[in-house]
Formats: structure tokens, sequence, C-alpha cells
């Protein structure tokens, strides 16, 4: 079988947005031809594969060849349909595994009033009969969910995925992701917590409980510490708003939404699906845009690195399939020009420049 893939390639001599590119795949392996005409032909035993996007519809092919990192981010439904129905070989496994996950995410959203007879509490009911009446009424539910529980969920469904996460650990780049992150997060009742995951694409996400996973690309994309300010101040409003925790609650179901409010997350099973499946309203993001701009100027540093990074990223994917971060956080040009009315709005605070050496920091990340 040769099945042909249509997506968009990251990784060294790349864009910052990565390349569209056609790919062919088999039982062998996977084939690439790049822009530049460079051929890449890793085995399947070499890939890995993974949903990637917030948006659930991303799939990810990943590789390595030594210090060279390569990833594959596609939502060609025909291909997908195709790997689903006959995966080639040495990605069977990887594939049931996929599909087990999508499968028991879509059980967790089905509970229904069968699972009401496990609690007989009439506050519980209540607050069971509420989630699940519809999706606005998630952010009542978040309420409910102690800080110190919310702590305890995201570190438990970090924990649950931290296996598939390729960590950096005791690098310039995670000392300057720190640096960025004490700066916007003082004051905060949060302990944030702050990871850089060795990985092409340009995302970024956040969990329950203040931890922030940064994916190696973005830090590779951004043009100084500034640009990755404005996404890591971005990120934080969702933690601050509780997005990440309403989002987690709204998608995981029944188990986890009760689990959350009393604190016991063995009830949870495995209900942690995949870290790149929440999903935010476009009121969550407009709001964190919005905050993130006004932590930005209160930590003293340039807002505009926020729009400059936004901005590039949105001209870079000329109009194909996003980058993962995008595809989540939609950049359209009357997002920017509200991201650029906003920074004219916001009142003259003194600069605090970033002491941090970005050459260094991605040195670190090699390509």
């Amino acid at each position: 079988m040769l099945l042909s893939i249509q997506g968009r390639l990251f990784g060294p001599e790349q864009p910052a947005a990565g390349s569209v590119v056609n790919a062919a795949m088999d039982d062998i392996g996977l084939r690439i031809t790049t822009e530049d005409g460079r051929h890449l032909a890793p085995t399947n035993s070499q890939l890995q594969l993974r949903y990637a996007g917030f948006d659930g519809k991303h799939w990810q092919l990943s590789w390595s060849e030594g210090d060279r990192h390569w990833a594959l981010l596609f939502d060609d439904a025909a291909a997908i349909a195709a790997i689903e129905h006959e995966p080639p070989a040495g990605l069977r496994e990887a594939v049931a595994g996929l599909l087990a996950s999508k499968r028991r995410s879509s059980m967790r959203r089905g509970l229904g009033l069968s699972a009401i007879g496990l609690w007989l509490a009439l506050p519980l009911l209540l607050l069971v009969a509420l989630f699940v009446a519809a999706r606005p009424l998630s952010g009542w539910l978040a309420g409910f969910v102690p800080l110190q529980q919310e702590v305890k969920l995201g570190d438990w469904f970090f924990d649950q995925q931290k296996a598939g996460l390729d960590l950096i650990t005791d690098t310039p780049a995670n000392a300057a992701l720190e640096a960025i992150g004490a700066r916007l997060s003082e004051g905060s009742a949060y302990s944030f917590r702050w990871h850089v995951v060795r990985d092409p694409t340009l995302n970024a996400f956040a969990i329950p409980g203040g931890i922030v996973v940064v994916h190696s690309g973005l830090m590779l994309a951004a043009d100084g510490a500034d640009e990755l300010a404005g996404v890591i101040a971005h990120e934080i409003e969702h933690v601050e708003q509780r997005h990440s925790l309403r989002a987690m609650l709204r998608e995981a179901g029944l188990r986890l939404a009760v689990a959350a409010v009393i604190g016991d997350f063995g009830i949870a099973g495995s209900a942690a699906g995949q870290l790149s499946s929440l999903s935010f309203s476009r009121d969550s993001e407009r709001e964190a845009d919005e905050l993130g701009l006004q932590r930005l100027a209160r930590a003293g540093i340039d807002p505009d690195g926020m729009l400059r990074l936004f901005a590039k990223l949105d001209a870079e994917s000329k109009g194909q399939a996003p980058p993962a971060w995008l595809a989540s956080h939609p950049t359209t040009p009357e997002r920017i020009a509200r991201l650029r009315e906003r920074i004219g709005q916001l009142p003259s605070t003194p600069r605090r420049p970033l002491a941090i050496d970005w050459p260094a920091v991605q040195s670190s990340l090699g390509s």
C-alpha cells in the first residue's frame, strides 16, 4: 500500500511555521522531498505517532536523526482514514493506541444518567446535572474546584502524559523560560511550573494548576525573549482565568468532574486523554489575549513581541494548514488588528528588558 499525505514539515532548515510537503508512506517507511530538494526517508520503526493541535484533528509523525528532530503535522482526512483502516507495518500498535484513546474520549463524553446512581448526595447530584446540562456551565463547575484540588488535578493530568513527552532539562532554554515565567507570574496565587519539550512543531499549552509546556520549535521560531513572552503571558491567562480547567472538565467527562470537586483522582481512571485535545472558546482566546497584553505591560516587557510573533506565524502559514499553536489559537487579520489597537490603548509603563542571551538559548536546543 502506498499512501500519499499532504502536511507541514517541521525540522532543521525549515521555515519557522514549517513547509508544506507531499509525503509517501508504505509498509517500509515515510518518504519526503523537501522544497530545497533534500530527501528524508525514516523507517516506520523510527516514527512516533500522536495527536497534535488542540483541535484534536491533526496527527503528527515525528522522528530523530542523531540530534536533528523532524515532525510531519497533517490533518489530511483521506490519509488519516486510510491509516486508521489499514495501518502500515510498524505503526499498527501506535494507531491502535490512538484509536483506543479516541474511543475512550468518546465514551467519557457520552457518560449518561446511569452514572448518577453512583452518587447519592444531593449537592453532588445537582453538580452533575448542571455539568451535563450545557457547555456554558463549565465555568460554574470550575468555581467549585478549590485551588489545591486544581493543582492536584494538573499534576495528575501531567503525570498521565509525561511518558510521551521528550522533556528537556537543565539547559539555557529551561532557565530562560523560567525567568520569563517568573517575571510574568509575579504575585500569582499559582506556583507555576515550566517545561520545555523537544518537539519541532510550534506549540505551547497550559495545564490546570499552573503547568506550562513549551515546544522547542516555538522557542526556535521566536526572534527574541519578548516574542516568547507574548505566548507565555497568553498561556498564563488560560490558567489564571481557569480556561484550561473549564476545558478539561468539559472534555474529560463526568468521572473527572466529580474527581476534581472531591479531590479523589482514583475514581477518574484513564480520563486524562491527550494533552493537545483541549480547546478554548473565542471569548476565552480574546480574554487571554487582552489580559496577556496587560500582564506583559505590568511586567515591563514590550507587548509588541506578542503581536510580532502572532503576525509572523500567520504570515508564514501562507494560507495552508497552520502550525499547531495557531490551529488552537486562530490568528486572523481581525485578531491581529485588535491586538494592535489594544496595545495602543495600554498605559505607558517603564520597560525592563529581559536579560536573556537568546542566541545561546536557541543554540542549546540544537536544530
